[in-house]
């Protein structure tokens, strides 16, 4: 129909006798097509939120409510597909998530996150029998330069401190802002406690090497 057209940009005669899966982005959850088939198989309706693509290539996001269609004889021969367009809705949420489990400044996990990480963590090193090792970051002298140079040289000091955080440990790894100048991070599945110690001196080398700022150098 028209509001097919306008969201997928595919034209009727482009689609007609089509499988469906040429809209498919390859970025929905297999397992949510494995329910889906098993649903509606067993002559049951099916609801959910797939991950599709327009012809262009453009992603979007919507709302399907599929039912199967039977003959006389109790066999499934077609089925019947409402959808709705929720790719507004699921970035207003993406942004919400973003807000609620990220600091604005510098875009690291924030306390709220840093505790959902570390209780990961936990969990994976008590399954695979590893350590676990938080490292508490607090900046000295921060609130001098804060004070005596402005909050905007004390918050391109602090992301500047977030990145040379994230560039001491590994992607499986943890930098989170608690707040102020106070970071911590967890290091997930290490063999041992030197590991922890090496990381952490890498931190404080790191730390200790001077910031050039736009308008002044700091150590």
């Amino acid at each position: 129909n028209p509001s097919f057209v306008t969201l997928t940009g595919y034209q009727a005669d482009e689609v007609i006798g089509e499988n469906p899966r040429i809209w498919q982005s390859g970025q929905t959850d297999q397992e949510t097509y494995k329910k889906l088939w098993s649903t509606l198989k067993s002559g049951q309706k099916w609801q959910g939120e797939v991950l599709n693509k327009t012809k262009d290539g453009q992603l979007y996001w919507e709302l399907a409510r599929i039912s199967p269609i039977e003959n006389d004889a109790g066999e499934i021969t077609h089925f019947v597909a409402i959808k709705e367009d929720i790719t507004a809705r699921k970035e207003k949420e993406q942004q919400m998530w973003q807000q609620a489990h990220y600091d604005s400044l510098t875009a690291l996990p924030n306390r709220k996150l840093f505790v959902k990480n570390l209780e990961q963590a936990i969990t994976s090193a008590q399954q695979e029998n590893t350590l676990v090792a938080v490292l508490y970051i607090d900046l000295d002298g921060f609130k001098a330069i804060n004070d005596k140079h402005g909050h905007a040289v004390g918050d391109e000091l602090l992301v500047k401190a977030a990145q040379r955080l994230t560039e001491c440990v590994r992607s499986s790894d943890s930098v989170a802002r608690l707040g102020g100048d106070e970071f911590v991070i967890t290091l997930a599945d290490i063999d041992d406690k030197k590991a922890g110690q090496k990381v952490a001196q890498k931190v404080t080398q790191a730390l200790a090497l001077p910031f050039a700022l736009e308008r002044i150098t700091v150590s």
